[in-house]
């Protein structure tokens, strides 16, 4: 079977499926349609699975891994279809091991490990009692390679983890970020980016791993 023929097919079973020509040019469908099915890549695997899908127009969604597979241009359309989908007020279970993902997409997340629900909440919620219980934020920034770096007070430690590529840890006050900025004023340092990280769904999964591990 080839993906266009088979998406048709499905969509016939609806009385009101969603527009199959503008789904087939969103997702690309045409690129690889005159091959069969099986003989597809995994991405490509995925669009046809994505598009079979939304055939019908429903008004609840599952998806399993939907981004698997895929190129970043792939990836990219999947994301804007599933958010629009999203945005119409269906409803869409997603499930995936890729953090990045859920933290895109989710409205309310499950973390699951080892078949139970550890924590669960909204992305803000679950992010901000994570930074409230590990406070300490990494900073990032670039600026000329090999610089001769201070000694940060204690509890902080700064490294050049690739040339031109520097790495602050235990920031955890403002007074921490002045010690920085004071630094590179006194030494005419202007970085070419800075990037004070806040942390993310995978930490919060890996610390409630890391303490399923221990007990």
């Amino acid at each position: 079977m080839r993906p266009i023929p088979l998406l048709r097919h499905v969509a016939g079973m609806y009385k009101k499926p969603i527009d199959i020509d503008a789904l087939i040019t969103r997702l690309d469908l045409e690129s690889f349609g005159s091959r069969t099915i099986r003989r597809l890549s995994g991405g490509q695997k995925q669009r046809v699975a994505l598009a079979l899908a939304l055939a019908g127009d429903p008004e609840v969604l599952f998806l399993d891994e939907p981004s698997a597979g895929l190129d970043p241009q792939s990836r990219q359309v999947v994301f804007d279809l599933i958010s629009e989908q999203r945005d119409l007020g269906k409803a869409i279970v997603l499930t995936t091991h890729l953090m990045d993902d859920a933290q895109r997409l989710s409205d309310y997340v499950y973390i699951i490990d080892k078949g139970r629900t550890v924590t669960q909440g909204t992305v803000t919620e679950l992010t901000t009692l994570a930074a409230s219980e590990h406070e300490n934020r990494p900073v990032n920034f670039g600026a000329s390679p090999s610089l001769e770096l201070p000694q940060p007070p204690a509890g902080l430690h700064l490294s050049e983890t690739a040339p031109g590529e520097y790495h602050l840890t235990g920031v955890s006050s403002a007074e921490h970020l002045n010690w920085l900025t004071s630094w590179w004023a006194r030494e005419g340092i202007l970085p070419t980016h800075m990037n004070l990280q806040a942390r993310s769904l995978e930490d919060v999964f890996l610390e409630f791993a890391q303490k399923e591990e221990t007990v």
